[in-house]
């Protein structure tokens, strides 16, 4: 593992073996837009990136779609309590929201607040309001998955400097709401 920091630490104590990881936290409905996520994680397969998606049960269809694409990177984890996820938040390298409608998303406000650059669809209102463009995060718009991994890659694969830069303006956006 690269990190040896907070982050490090809390991937091995999660068991997150890929070098980069990705958290989408939600409810396992149609309007989340998992399978653009699943979608996302074919795009960036080759990658070493992890996606870890939390707060459900996946439905017959995620599963389909995982095995027949063999997506070894993709993690189905079910709802957390407060202290687990808070784990999650601090070890991923980004939060993304594919959303196809969100009316505030306060999952953006908590994925910043844990320093987190976010990636989101253009139907998240938490992220059309909180998300500086390449500052700490970035919007695609909903349905865009081969954008939306572009601009995952770009958040995780940033310089270690560009990442602690969108780490700070994620924690001042979130105090900020």
């Amino acid at each position: 593992m690269e990190e040896l920091g907070s982050k490090g630490l809390k991937k091995k104590e999660l068991d997150i073996h890929e070098r980069k990881s990705v958290l989408y936290v939600t409810q396992f409905i149609p309007r989340k837009r998992i399978e653009d996520l699943l979608k996302v994680a074919k795009e960036l397969k080759s990658h070493d990136i992890g996606f870890y998606i939390i707060g459900g049960k996946p439905t017959t269809e995620y599963l389909s779609m995982v095995q027949d694409d063999e997506l070894y990177n993709v993690h189905f984890i079910e709802f957390l309590n407060f202290d687990k996820l808070s784990a999650y938040f601090t070890a991923m390298d980004c939060f993304v929201m594919p959303t196809g409608l969100d009316i505030w998303g306060l999952v953006v406000n908590e994925a910043m607040a844990h320093g987190l650059p976010v990636v989101s669809s253009d139907r998240c209102l938490a992220a059309t309001q909180m998300i500086d463009d390449g500052v700490n995060g970035h919007v695609v718009p909903v349905g865009d998955y081969k954008l939306m991994a572009n601009k995952i890659k770009q958040v995780i694969y940033a310089s270690e400097e560009d990442r602690i830069k969108m780490q700070k303006a994620s924690l001042k956006t979130a105090g900020e709401y």
